[in-house]
């Protein structure tokens, strides 16, 4: 359910920055101001000030600034309507929601999923193979508790147990816990509950115990609950160790960041069997700008990297590289070495001046110009311009190219990631076209009526950017610059307009799925196209 936009305002109007900040903060008075140690970064100078008058907060130091709710959002990670929700709860308002089906269907799952995890936990205690090969893997009993680390033990074992508890299957299914013919897909399996950042469980991953099953690792599809890009396994756990060492290690999978955790490091996450993605960056810098990547040294692993960092980069992080050699992974250096995971933590190297000291130590023309191209890629998306500056001197002064020539070169690559700037309130404006900025606003506006057209017209055709927008306004993970500033579109918006638009981006996608299916007949093609075109005048086809 979307809380009501008089309800926002309530807050807003209420809520006070100070009243808010002190429950976290030592506030230090400093004449009509209050003033902190910054929590967003680290500094041994106050730079951090509180103003009640304005009621807004901002540091100096890091730039960041806001207002009760924005600082929520930093602090605890949380998204705008938790932040609302959580100010709501402090100053006794009651808020109005929308009603939808939606977010009651929503609820439902949530309630399955944590009822399916204790029984998974439960069958693990009950069964010894799966317990032994933990046991084996050096996973303690208090890291598998903490985890809520569980066993499914056969195929029908969960199907009985939601019939004692009087849960329908079909909601099973809906949890992603049931296959389609009604088989739980993660039988046979050790059970790892993916969480959100409030803890609750959302999906789950399950490993194989036997060899020569396929795949071996095995994650819940994606549900109403659940999207595989926007979650990282083990933040629920970390985020406070984050805040406090100030940056995040960012590994590849469950036990790498099980087996550091119950050795001290606890500030490790993963991707979920996926690339890693923009999504994944923008709910990490919640936490901190600093990441180490740990990821195999494999050639796929360090394709991953480079992508995380550019990623990240391009979001204004500080990311650190150092591959784990001898084929070595964060699992097995937590078990055989913590100190060897310590000093490679320690010894690891801003990523770009990892790739010029081996753009220096190469000696053929064709590595050399492979390390240039990457290098080139990684900046051409980094916020920091100085950064880019910077590195962009380093490496025309290694490589002996002109400076103007790399600047030039540079910019084959800048297209070929689509971020955003939260600081700066233009980039959505400049980022999408009328058409997506009407269901945008339309999608805030009135959203279950949007959202039932969005429904209708299932396949549409929008960019990159526009569809993280889209998901971020359905899973209520927009952030409230992103919200105002999509509010703030200068476009005329009424039910009618917005379903006009979705025609259009749905046309775009019937042409390019007519296209690619009968590239050889051109003539059809059109035909098609124009009888679809005919038939949406009048509502969908």
């Amino acid at each position: 359910m979307a809380i009501l936009p008089e309800s926002i305002e309530e807050v807003k109007s209420i809520a006070n920055v100070y009243d808010v900040i002190s429950e976290y903060l030592d506030l230090k008075k400093v004449g009509s101001s209050y003033s902190a140690l910054c929590p967003f970064h680290n500094e041994k100078t106050p730079s951090f000030y509180v103003s009640p008058q304005k009621n807004i907060w901002k540091c100096f130091g890091c730039g960041k600034s806001g207002n009760a709710i924005s600082f929520l959002m930093e602090y605890e990670g949380l998204s705008y309507a938790q932040a609302i929700e959580k100010l709501a709860e402090k100053y006794g308002i009651q808020l109005k929601y929308t009603n939808s089906e939606k977010e009651k269907s929503k609820k439902k799952i949530f309630n399955v999923l944590q009822e399916v995890s204790r029984f998974y936990k439960e069958q693990l205690k009950k069964h010894p193979e799966p317990r032994k090969y933990l046991v084996e893997r050096g996973i303690l009993p208090s890291t598998i508790d903490k985890f809520d680390i569980g066993y499914s033990p056969d195929k029908n074992a969960v199907v009985d147990f939601a019939k004692e508890k009087g849960i329908d299957i079909e909601e099973l299914k809906k949890a992603g816990v049931l296959s389609s013919n009604g088989y739980d897909y993660f039988a046979g399996r050790v059970i790892f509950p993916i969480k959100d950042i409030q803890g609750r469980v959302i999906a789950f991953g399950g490993r194989a115990l036997k060899d020569g099953i396929s795949p071996k690792y095995l994650n819940s599809p994606d549900t109403d609950v659940y999207h595989k890009g926007q979650t990282l396994y083990g933040l629920y756990e970390a985020k406070e160790s984050i805040k406090e060492e100030g940056y995040a290690v960012l590994v590849e999978g469950y036990f790498d960041v099980i087996s550091p955790h119950q050795v001290g490091f606890k500030n490790f996450v993963a991707s979920l069997g996926t690339g890693f993605t923009q999504n994944q960056a923008k709910l990490l810098k919640k936490f901190t700008d600093k990441v180490y990547i740990l990821f195999d040294a494999d050639k796929a692993g360090k394709k991953a990297a480079l992508t995380a960092a550019k990623i990240c980069l391009a979001y204004g992080m500080q990311i650190f590289y150092k591959p784990i050699e001898g084929g070595k992974d964060p699992d097995e250096l937590a078990r055989t070495d913590s100190k060897q995971l310590k000093d490679h933590i320690q010894t690891a190297k801003p990523i770009l001046d990892f790739l010029l000291e081996r753009l220096q130590e190469a000696t053929s023309p064709e590595k050399k110009k492979k390390l240039i191209a990457i290098i080139l890629d990684l900046i051409s998306t980094a916020e920091d311009k100085l950064l880019v500056g910077e590195y962009l001197n380093r490496l025309s002064n290694i490589s002996k190219i002109p400076f103007e020539l790399l600047t030039e070169e540079m910019k084959k690559y800048r297209n070929t990631l689509k971020t955003h700037d939260e600081e700066n309130p233009l980039i959505l404006e400049n980022h999408l076209s009328t058409t997506e900025k009407i269901i945008l606003k339309g999608l805030i506006l009135y959203k279950n009526d949007v959202l039932n057209l969005i429904n209708e017209y299932e396949k549409i055709k929008g960019s990159e950017y526009f569809n993280y927008l889209i998901s971020s306004i359905i899973n209520d993970e927009l952030s409230e610059k992103e919200y105002e500033e999509i509010l703030n579109f200068r476009v005329p918006v009424s039910l009618e307009v917005v379903e006009e638009a979705l025609k259009q981006l749905y046309v775009e996608a019937k042409k390019e799925e007519l296209l690619l299916g009968d590239l050889a007949n051109s003539e059809n093609y059109l035909m098609d196209v124009y009888k679809l075109v005919k038939s949406l005048k009048g509502g969908k086809q």
